[in-house]
């Protein structure tokens, strides 16, 4: 405003030709200043999290008794716990959180479905896991579960179902 009346209000444009020149300045620079400051937000929001030495003084939740817990635990980061997730998703979209420590898979399922376009997944895995199937010794469905299974890792369709409910691998 300071700009367009050439001052703090104290002298302003009389014809309608210096109101007009006027209002440009305003009309130009709203939308330009508007989208800069978004586009700083959003990068802003987008990077002040990468990894786990980003978590440092965070509000950060993780599912009480997962390893997810034992882990913070275990790097002596500041996380307290929920006994169900459900409940931390709620409070990281109304930004009671800044983060949830969790199951990549399940947190990537989660951004990609209930959570898309509110949460996104950053950083790398702070501690693999490998997943398994237990099956009792003896069990005739050992052979076939694993010549399944093996079969569908060499034909990429595992990689494909992985992708399909978790996304593809940042």
């Amino acid at each position: 405003m300071t700009a367009s009346t050439l001052g703090y209000g104290d002298r302003v444009a009389r014809s309608w030709l210096r109101k007009l020149v006027s209002v440009l300045p305003i009309v130009v620079a709203l939308p330009v200043f508007a989208t800069l400051s978004s586009n700083i937000t959003i990068q802003t929001l987008r990077t002040t999290i990468g990894g786990l030495q980003d978590l440092v003084e965070r509000r950060v939740r993780v599912l009480h008794g997962s390893t997810s817990e034992e882990y913070m635990r275990g790097v002596k980061a500041v996380a307290f716990s929920f006994d169900r997730i459900e409940e931390a998703y709620k409070w990281l979209v109304e930004g009671r959180l800044e983060a949830v420590v969790y199951d990549r898979p399940n947190l990537r399922n989660y951004a990609r479905n209930e959570g898309k376009g509110k949460v996104v997944v950053v950083g790398r895995t702070f501690a693999p896991q490998d997943y398994c199937l237990a099956i009792p010794q003896g069990s005739p469905l050992r052979e076939d579960l694993s010549s399944v299974l093996l079969n569908m890792m060499e034909n990429g369709s595992l990689e494909r179902i992985r992708s399909k409910w978790f996304g593809a691998e940042p």
